[in-house]
């Protein structure tokens, strides 16, 4: 979804981005660590210069990268932690998601779901293709 919510006020924001190679990026969280980390792994710094941010419990971000190769998040230290499942969800409308997607529903229906039902969702759907 593209929705940021500052308190209580929404606005619409960019979460997700593809990158050289064709990997995607995207990020759940505050906003502009999300961006900050985005940019950092397009530059091939992320790992080297892992942000203190990501280890204040306030503000930080899952950090999700998929590709080709399959789907690894990331949340307070620089780790792989690698999906395995058929799908997955992050955020706050992640159970909506999840369950729209368990019912048959595609990425970009399941998060559609998730805005009709998580007031913290909303402002439309970004989405890529995986070639």
């Amino acid at each position: 979804d593209k929705q940021s919510t500052n308190a209580g006020m929404r606005s619409i924001v960019t979460k997700i981005r593809q990158v050289a190679g064709g990997e995607v990026v995207a990020w759940s969280g505050d906003n502009e660590c999300g961006i900050k980390m985005a940019d950092m792994y397009e530059k091939g710094e992320l790992f080297d210069k892992w942000p203190e941010f990501q280890k204040d419990k306030d503000r930080w971000v899952v950090f999700v990268v998929a590709g080709t190769n399959g789907l690894r998040f990331y949340e307070h230290e620089p780790v792989a932690q690698k999906h395995e499942g058929l799908f997955s969800a992050f955020g706050s409308g992640r159970d909506y998601a999840m369950a729209a997607m368990a019912s048959g529903a595609t990425a970009r229906q399941a998060v559609e779901v998730a805005c009709r039902f998580d007031v913290y969702c909303g402002c439309g759907v970004d989405a890529f293709d995986l070639k």
